[in-house]
């Protein structure tokens, strides 16, 4: 005996019903980066009994404006144990026992690149059934679905803080869109003073400091940020500037201050001559002018936009070339103890002062001095001699004196004043001194001759008439130049002979 048993529900051809589920729904069948995505779930009537079931996807890009899986779009399978990230190499899947419910979720990447155009992604699904037949032709072992879907950017909002300055009233304000594409809804907080509070920039009428909330969203209700705008009202300055100094010379550096003006204020400082312009933007300024002549002087400040003041100085700043220094002197073979003449050189005529260094710890302020250098011996002295304009302006040049020291002590020990024309005077060779004086006297102490010139000698005669031979005394006193207060004195006989 035989027969043949057939399992009940062995013939159960299974059929599946798919439905698409929207996280937000109103938009049709067009999905949002960043925000929206759909569930699409495939509901078959009863549990599958086994594994053969399975579904496959491919995802064609032969029409307008394709979208690309894995780059544009992303497909995950959501099972109960597990997801699994679907695409063009990775497209089947198996209907685990006991499945009734399959879900994908499809969304579009947060790194797609849409280029700001709206692209179109298709899923071709076939789910199979029956796989001996399916793939020997027959069709009806398998239901086919094809899903469309449309792929919109939506770029992430980013606003900005932001702070507002005007004087008296700020009458227009708004908050700076860093990222996001518009249209965005906007909504400020408070609404004081604002025309139109729901936009991302509004007319206005502020006139004390506020600080307001803005909130921007995107028109899907996805995405938002949120930034602070500062309104500030500032009175108007007042400008105020020291010019330091006011004259000199090149190169000049000037000192440019604006006591009382508040430091948050925004500076602008025009140091100009001619075409000549040099502008700063700090509170203090110092500005160095390397070009002679005069120079205005403008400082502009503003504590908000139409908050402002500014003050000019015409010719505040004179600069001034240096002088050149020069002179000489005379003789040109200065002795120790005479004089040396020191003549200014200097083209300049407005000159003001004058200071001669003269190497040996003395000076002068003429402007054509002269000097007697008092040194133990002959010497090479370097002269400093700079001026000083009106501007004060100062220039020095040096030149070196060669002070020669020609001291000379000799005394003869007899004369004969006898017209012959040989040794007539009795006539000490003294030279540079500071002090000199010659006294001759008699055997008894009478004296008969004085003198103080070192060129001056005794002719021998006494009282008009030749004085008789024979030995007389004489008596010198004197003081070297480089110490005049020390007198050296010398005493000894000549004899007058006839």
């Amino acid at each position: 005996d035989s027969g043949v048993f057939l399992e009940d529900g062995s013939f159960y051809s299974p059929s599946m019903e798919m439905d698409t589920v929207w996280n937000i729904s109103g938009f049709g069948d067009t999905m949002v980066q960043n925000c929206r995505y759909v569930d699409v779930t495939f509901r078959l009537p009863r549990p599958v009994l086994s594994g053969n079931y399975h579904a496959e996807l491919s995802f064609p890009t032969d029409h307008a404006n394709p979208a690309a899986v894995g780059y544009d779009y992303g497909v995950k399978l959501l099972r109960a144990t597990d997801t699994v990230t679907l695409n063009s190499n990775s497209n089947t899947y198996y209907y685990q026992q006991g499945d009734s419910v399959v879900r994908l979720r499809i969304a579009v990447l947060d790194t797609a690149n849409l280029g700001g155009i709206i692209k179109e992604a298709r899923i071709i699904i076939t789910t199979i059934f029956c796989e001996d037949y399916y793939y020997a032709g027959d069709e009806s072992a398998g239901r086919v679905d094809t899903l469309v879907f449309h792929l919109k950017s939506n770029d992430r909002i980013v606003l900005a803080d932001t702070i507002f300055e005007a004087c008296y009233a700020c009458n227009h304000i708004s908050v700076p869109l860093v990222s996001g594409t518009e249209p965005l809804i906007y909504k400020w907080a408070p609404v004081t003073g604002l025309t139109n509070p729901n936009a991302r920039e509004t007319d206005a009428d502020i006139q004390q400091n506020r600080t307001y909330t803005v909130i921007a969203k995107d028109q899907y209700g996805c995405l938002a940020d949120t930034a602070q705008v500062q309104v500030r009202i500032n009175e108007r300055p007042v400008a105020n500037a020291i010019v330091d100094p006011t004259y000199g010379c090149v190169p000049l550096t000037l000192n440019l201050s604006a006591p009382g003006v508040p430091a948050t204020c925004d500076f602008r400082w025009v140091v100009s001559q001619d075409t000549l312009v040099i502008e700063g933007d700090n509170p203090q300024f110092n500005p160095v002018l390397t070009t002679p002549g005069s120079y205005n002087v403008t400082l502009w400040v503003a504590s908000a936009p139409g908050c402002e003041d500014s003050v000019a100085f015409n010719d505040a700043v004179y600069v001034s070339e240096a002088p050149h220094a020069n002179f000489y002197f005379v003789p040109e073979d200065p002795q120790n103890g005479k004089d040396v003449e020191f003549y200014n050189q200097t083209p300049e005529t407005n000159i003001r002062n004058y200071h001669w260094d003269f190497g040996d710890g003395t000076s002068s302020s003429e402007e054509n001095p002269v000097h007697k250098y008092r040194l133990r011996e002959s010497k090479y002295m370097t002269v400093h001699f700079m001026v000083t304009n009106e501007y004060g302006c100062s220039d020095d040049t040096s030149a070196v004196v060669p002070v020669t020291d020609k001291f000379a002590f000799y005394v003869p020990s007899a004369f004969s004043p006898n017209g012959d024309g040989k040794n007539e005077v009795f006539q000490p060779k003294v030279r540079d001194v500071d002090f000199y004086q010659l006294d001759i006297f008699t055997r008894t102490g009478e004296m008969i001759f004085h003198t103080t010139d070192p060129e001056e000698g005794w002719d021998g005669n006494l009282g008009g008439r030749p004085a008789a031979p024979g030995v007389y005394v004489w008596k010198i006193q004197y003081s070297r130049v480089f110490n005049a207060t020390e007198i050296i004195p010398k005493e000894g006989i000549v004899t007058l002979l006839r």
